[in-house]
């Protein structure tokens, strides 16, 4: 069966959130880790920084950060799907990252009362 993105619910992510999918998101982290990593640290992200990552699925890219910005710093990942959130708050406790927190945001607002330094994706960071 071919799903047209057009044909999927904007609320949906395409590529699912089940189970197999969030561990494929996580297999996935693993193998893109030493590229990913090299976005931020060319970017300047660093010590004592704050940092959002919008979408930020199982959070591996958010834990990356935390461990970037180091126990001075604060991560804030956000995606609009509750079961990946459980998951990415489970990793981060797990690796005692207690800079990094993840919310479920449909939407995400606007950083004007307390802007935020850079932001980064698989595609791209800027600092």
């Amino acid at each position: 069966m071919t799903v047209r993105i057009h044909d999927v619910p904007e609320t949906e992510y395409i590529l699912g959130h089940s189970d197999r999918g969030i561990r494929r998101l996580m297999h996935q982290a693993a193998i893109l880790r030493p590229i990913t990593e090299g976005l931020p640290r060319g970017a300047g992200i660093g010590r004592g920084m704050r940092i959002l990552d919008l979408g930020c699925g199982a959070g591996d890219v958010s834990m990356l950060a935390a461990e970037l910005v180091g126990a001075a710093g604060s991560v804030v990942g956000i995606d609009r799907n509750q079961d990946v959130i459980a998951v990415a708050r489970e990793r981060a406790q797990a690796a005692k990252l207690g800079q990094v927190v993840f919310e479920e945001v449909s939407s995400a607002p606007g950083p004007e009362s307390n802007p935020l330094p850079g932001g980064q994706s698989r595609k791209g960071s800027r600092a």
